[in-house]
């Protein structure tokens, strides 16, 4: 029986998610081949709303393209959700996506 690594191909060893949240992994992709995913938005926010809490992480892209992440859980009352915008505000977010 194969394992499901098996099935993957080799170029796609490292994750979405590692190719745009931590800086390490880059060189690998480097070495392998693989372009990185080009920054579209270097000041951006994704939400994952839950009944009782939003969880937010931002990630600020620097002009070296040094990654920046910060994540935080807010409330859904009101005044949380009043907190949330000043956060973004904060960090100067252009775009965010739920």
């Amino acid at each position: 029986m194969r394992s499901r690594k098996d099935d993957c191909c080799p170029e796609c060893s490292v994750s979405t998610q590692a190719k745009l949240v931590f800086p390490s992994h880059l060189s690998q992709v480097a070495r392998k081949g693989i372009h990185g995913m080009q920054v579209l938005y270097p000041r951006c926010c994704g939400l994952d709303i839950h009944k009782k809490t939003v969880v937010a992480c931002v990630l600020l892209t620097d002009l070296d393209g040094a990654i920046r992440r910060f994540v935080r859980t807010f409330g859904t009352m009101t005044a949380d959700l009043l907190s949330l915008g000043d956060w973004l505000r904060l960090h100067e977010v252009t775009h965010v996506a739920m």
